[in-house]
């Protein structure tokens, strides 16, 4: 569907395809797969799945805009593209402006956001996002039925009581921080029961140590083609065997 165009410096250029769609070109190229992604689903006359991995999301950059602490609302930035360009055809903008809304208010992007962000901005992101998320329920953009009773409950309490929101929020990010104890602020701030809060403080362990990690990945982890790796081929052994190695794979699972 589209042509295979290399993404060069940090300038995101037009990608040709059928229906015109391009990548929204923005300074410091932040979530632009969110519009591209959308729309080429829009567009797509059929979809196939691969059970091969082609591309591997990597976050080990510094420099990276998920990890700029002032890029606030970067991700609104796109789904405001994402509107203007389906609301340019009214028949794909009735088929999906209700798709749009529940991804754009994805309870779980937005608490990932938070714990992102610099405490500076927090208030001003939260109360946006109140603003932005009434906004689309007067419009009858968001229905209840596209979301779990949690995150609907979530929702109604960011529209209705937005500090108590924010203070919830605050203090659970403040809550990780401390169980962290240093560990990469790529790790989830999700954390509200003591199963989680002991889950986050194993994961920012696990993660701060390499070693560990490779050992528990070559004896315990499912390798199949989605996680990156081909369960045919191994460091171990080239042709394909694992001697010596406790692989749970779903297939033998399943047999």
């Amino acid at each position: 569907m589209a042509d295979n165009t290399a993404l060069t410096n940090t300038q995101i250029p037009c990608i040709s395809v059928e229906n015109n769609i391009r990548w929204n070109e923005t300074p410091g190229a932040a979530f632009q797969d969110n519009g591209f992604w959308f729309l080429s689903f829009c567009y797509a006359g059929k979809v196939y799945f691969v059970d091969k991995p082609y591309y591997m999301l990597r976050r080990d950059n510094s420099g990276s805009s998920v990890f700029a602490k002032d890029k606030v609302f970067s991700r609104d930035e796109e789904f405001r593209y994402i509107r203007r360009r389906i609301e340019q055809d009214q028949e794909l903008w009735n088929r999906l402006k209700e798709t749009w809304a529940h991804l754009y208010c994805r309870v779980d992007s937005l608490e990932w956001t938070f714990g992102r962000i610099g405490e500076e901005f927090e208030k001003e992101f939260v109360y946006e996002k109140s603003r932005i998320t009434a906004k689309l329920l007067m419009e009858g953009l968001l229905r209840e039925k596209d979301f779990s009773d949690k995150n609907w409950k979530k929702i109604k309490l960011l529209v209705r009581k937005p500090d108590a929101f924010l203070k919830d929020l605050a203090n659970r990010k403040q809550n990780l921080s401390k169980m962290s104890e240093g560990a990469p602020s790529r790790v989830a701030f999700r954390g509200d029961s003591l199963l989680k809060r002991l889950v986050v403080r194993i994961a920012a362990m696990f993660i701060l140590n390499k070693s560990a990690r490779k050992r528990w990945r070559a004896r315990h982890i499912d390798l199949t083609p989605r996680d990156g790796i081909d369960i045919r081929k191994t460091p171990a052994d080239t042709n394909g065997s694992c001697k010596g190695s406790k692989i749970n794979s779903k297939r033998n699972l399943q047999s």
